[in-house]
Formats: structure tokens, C-alpha cells, sequence
């Protein structure tokens, strides 16, 4: 409840300062923000890849981290995807390419490879869907 009356008071100042609207226009307004706020399920089906943008870059590993799932390329940590079968094996959704566009094993990318990357943004970070050695 704390967090919904935080995010009135910012749609409040926000309608009030930035678009000059009167007192009771931000009222008016700020009501049906309310009932979008409190609306809210928690436990809806959400995925935040689809309230994502695309991205893609060429720039050289800088750190290829398999055991937490990550690399940083350009300075940018990117989350590498990857789910576990029944029998607990690890097999990466995240799709590793040699320069010639055949799957590698992503252990074949090394630091200061030159890549390039494809994958989506969202608010819990940036997810590789692509990776391909360029050099």
C-alpha cells in the first residue's frame, strides 16, 4: 500500500509541475491512476521480455562468466539464458555461433573475442538470445 500511495504522489507532482494542470484536473486524474494502481495483480502472468526492446553489438568479451550465467561485453553485464532438463542437465537457451553461423559450445568464447550480440532489454537487465564470434 506504501508503494501505490508513492506512486500517486509522483503521478500527483508530476501531472501538477510538468503539464501545469490545476488541482482538480490532478484529482480527476490521479483517481483513475488509483484504481490502475490498485488494479495491480501481483500474480499475473508477467513477462518482462515482452515490455522490452532489442538490442544488438559488436564489441569484444571482456568477461565470459558460464558458472553465473553471464558475460560482459562492452561493458555491459548481459544475462545468458539457459533451463535445466529432468535430469538436471544444463542446456543453454542462449545460441553460441562461430564465425561461419554453426553452433559452438559457449566455452569457445573467449575474453577479448571480438562478438556479436543479439538479445532483448528488459527491467531485470539485458538477455543474450545470440552470440557470434566475428574474428
Amino acid at each position: 500500500m506504501q508503494k501505490q500511495m508513492i506512486c500517486l504522489l509522483a503521478i500527483f507532482l508530476l501531472l501538477q509541475g510538468i503539464y501545469g494542470m490545476s488541482s482538480a484536473a490532478v484529482n480527476e486524474n490521479s483517481s483513475v491512476a488509483a484504481r490502475n494502481v490498485t488494479d495491480f495483480n501481483p500474480s499475473m502472468d508477467y513477462d518482462p521480455e515482452e515490455e522490452s526492446g532489442f538490442f544488438e553489438m559488436i564489441a569484444g568479451v571482456m568477461e565470459m562468466n558460464l558458472s553465473r550465467n553471464y558475460t560482459i561485453i562492452a561493458e555491459e553485464k548481459i544475462i545468458l539464458k539457459y533451463h535445466y532438463t529432468k535430469k538436471g542437465k544444463k542446456v543453454w537457451d542462449t545460441v553460441f555461433l562461430d564465425k561461419k553461423g554453426n553452433r559452438i559450445k559457449p566455452e569457445q568464447i573467449k575474453e577479448y573475442d571480438e562478438v556479436l550480440v543479439f538479445g532483448t532489454r528488459t527491467c531485470n537487465g539485458a538477455f543474450a538470445k545470440q552470440i557470434q564470434m566475428l574474428e
